[in-house]
């Protein structure tokens, strides 16, 4: 019985089929983001903006694999940031933030979970009672701000504040920015 590529996409599969890409073997379609980004965008991924950097995970793994020109990270908690800052220090190409984004510029709180990759701004429910006032701004505020013209990938895990965010970076989409 063949199996299908997906059947062997754990993480030992993935460092396989990344090696296999790096000798120019195709990899299969959905197996890892990256190469899917890399594979079909029409220009180089130089200028990133990931939203919810937590401790930089991602980051790390974009900074390792397009070898941006920049990287605007951003994460509210402070704890988080905290960590995000040791993780990603001694890169001057990589932007640290200590805000969210959403759809305005305004204070808020996050309902804070044990497991920090689970932190929220959606309003819920929160058994622990732990909140964290954090800052926010929107992505065409930090654009115009930062005088960006363009953005090549915009990274979101904001835990189910997605369209929040997307409202908040409508006129960088309109305008082609993103």
């Amino acid at each position: 019985m063949k199996h299908s590529w997906k059947y062997y996409a754990g993480s030992q599969a993935r460092h396989i089929f990344l090696k296999a890409s790096l000798i120019g073997i195709p990899l299969p379609r959905n197996i890892d983001h990256k190469v899917d980004l890399r594979r079909y965008s029409e220009q180089c991924i130089d200028i990133i903006l990931d939203a919810g950097a937590n401790r930089g995970n991602t980051v790390l793994s974009y900074r390792s694999y397009f070898k941006p020109q920049v990287i605007y990270a951003f994460e509210p908690v402070v704890n988080s940031f905290n960590e995000l800052k040791l993780n990603c220090q001694g890169f001057p190409d990589v932007r640290l933030f200590q805000m969210g984004l959403g759809d305005c510029c305004e204070k808020r709180e996050i309902n804070l979970s044990t497991n920090p990759e689970g932190h929220s701004l959606v309003r819920q429910e929160n058994p622990e009672g732990k909140m964290e006032s954090v800052r926010l701004t929107t992505v065409d505020h930090f654009v115009g701000q930062e005088q960006i013209n363009r953005i090549d990938l915009l990274k979101m895990d904001v835990e189910g504040f997605e369209m929040q965010l997307l409202h908040g970076a409508r006129e960088s989409f309109e305008s082609g920015k993103i």
